[in-house]
């Protein structure tokens, strides 16, 4: 009797938590406000249906160092540990929203083109993919493992299981999440999807003007053949559509730019980037002044490539 007592109290208690699961609410409590960053793009998206933007697509540090300044039409769609998988998919639902792209600017770190670290914590336990997307993805790899990750923890997270969402419970009540999640949220949608980490960010316990950390920098640059696939059909949807394509490869710190630029993993990435035939611009290297966390840059860097980029790109 206790056995069937307890087996259908779990059961219950299963069913009771995935139904919480479902709605809205928990994940702006439970996740970190990354969640709120992914959010704000995801938002931004819907936003500019039918409008004019100058696009930017690309990663964590891309998201830091492109704002609108005097620029209204710039819209940063960049997302933190995002690969080119996700920009084509952005970049397909904002063409399908009839949004008007006048140019595209792309800049990802190298590591994201080898690998998505942030595929199952962030992609799927953020619920990004619409399911025409995940069954793309899933059709793509060939139903197998995705960036090291099995097909049972990726749809446990998709369809917010307790199983994933369990070690994430523990945060409701003590983190504060919720009004993190909100703040950066609404940062992040009145700067057209630009926002800051480190001291002038949400994560205040970064530390600044810290210099760029590459590691392993003795091994070969090694595209993944998923990723690569969906660079090239993100280059290929904006050519078709005739939207002007530049690859700005962002600026980093001077000594640690001086350093990178004697191995061979950061040259055969350029030479990677230059083999799929658009418009590249270096960024080079610059003071550490500018630099944030490491990463990402602070606000003094931000200026000084959007500058830049107001220079070279858009108003060209």
């Amino acid at each position: 009797m206790f056995i069937r007592y307890f087996f259908i109290s779990a059961i219950s208690s299963w069913f009771i938590l995935l139904s919480l699961n479902q709605l809205d609410f928990v994940r702006w409590h439970i996740f970190d406000p990354e969640f709120g960053i992914w959010s704000a793009k995801e938002n931004l998206i819907q936003k500019v249906s039918g409008k004019d933007v100058v696009l930017i697509l690309g990663d964590s540090r891309t998201s830091t160092a492109f704002h609108p300044l005097e620029n209204s039409k710039v819209l940063n769609l960049s997302i933190g540990g995002a690969t080119p998988v996700e920009a084509y998919f952005i970049l397909n639902r904002l063409i399908s929203n009839n949004t008007h792209i006048e140019k595209l600017i792309i800049s990802f770190v190298p590591i994201h083109f080898e690998f998505s670290e942030n595929f199952l914590g962030r992609a799927i336990l953020f619920n990004f993919y619409l399911p025409n997307e995940f069954d793309d993805l899933l059709n793509q790899s060939s139903n197998q493992a995705l960036f090291g990750n099995d097909l049972i923890s990726i749809y446990s997270c998709r369809y917010k299981t307790p199983n994933c969402y369990m070690p994430y419970y523990k945060t409701l009540l003590t983190s504060g999440y919720s009004t993190k999640n909100i703040a950066i949220y609404q940062e992040t949608v009145s700067q057209n999807g630009w926002h800051l980490y480190g001291e002038n960010g949400w994560n205040p316990a970064a530390k600044i003007n810290k210099p760029t950390e590459f590691q392993n920098m003795k091994r070969r640059f090694i595209p993944d053949s998923l990723i690569n696939n969906y660079f090239d059909r993100l280059l290929v949807l904006a050519k078709e559509n005739k939207i002007p394509i530049t690859y700005y490869i962002l600026p980093i710190e001077q000594k640690s730019y001086e350093a990178i630029l004697k191995e061979v993993y950061i040259n055969q990435y350029f030479e990677y980037i230059k083999s799929k035939d658009i418009d590249i611009i270096y960024g080079g290297g610059m003071k550490i002044e500018y630099v944030g966390d490491g990463n990402h840059y602070n606000k003094a860097g931000s200026d000084i490539i959007t500058k830049d980029i107001n220079k070279n790109i858009i108003n060209r």
